[in-house]
């Protein structure tokens, strides 16, 4: 899985080839409606500023832990799940203090895991 070693030019090459040559990708919603396990979440603060909150698919219990990624069980998943685009939610970040986050959009974590990739490859 890429998540093991987020960093890596050419896993992530392997990786996102591999995806691309697969027939009938899970999971590729480019909306969602509700946040939920394998979704990926912008947020926006009260300072305009932007953060991402990727909740792993239920049963991913064995992922490494990474920048912004959520077990689906975590207290910010379980805080996430069941928002709209739109509705604000109090979201622990940094230190541990609560802060106000609107849901600005909710799509696919694979999705925005391959946009990464993309990303990464082609920098």
């Amino acid at each position: 899985m890429m998540r093991y070693d987020l960093g890596d030019r050419d896993k992530a090459s392997c990786y996102l080839m591999c995806v691309m040559t697969s027939h009938g990708l899970p999971g590729m919603e480019a909306d969602l409606p509700t946040v939920m396990p394998g979704c990926a979440c912008r947020l926006q603060d009260e300072r305009g500023n932007f953060d991402d909150i990727i909740i792993d698919p239920e049963g991913l219990s064995d992922a490494p832990a990474a920048a912004g990624y959520q077990q689906s069980d975590s207290p910010v998943a379980l805080q996430m799940i069941g928002n709209h685009v739109g509705d604000v939610t109090m979201v622990e970040r940094e230190f541990g203090v609560p802060r106000p986050y609107t849901v600005v959009s909710i799509t696919s974590a694979y999705r925005h895991l391959l946009k990464r990739l993309q990303e990464r490859i082609s920098s």
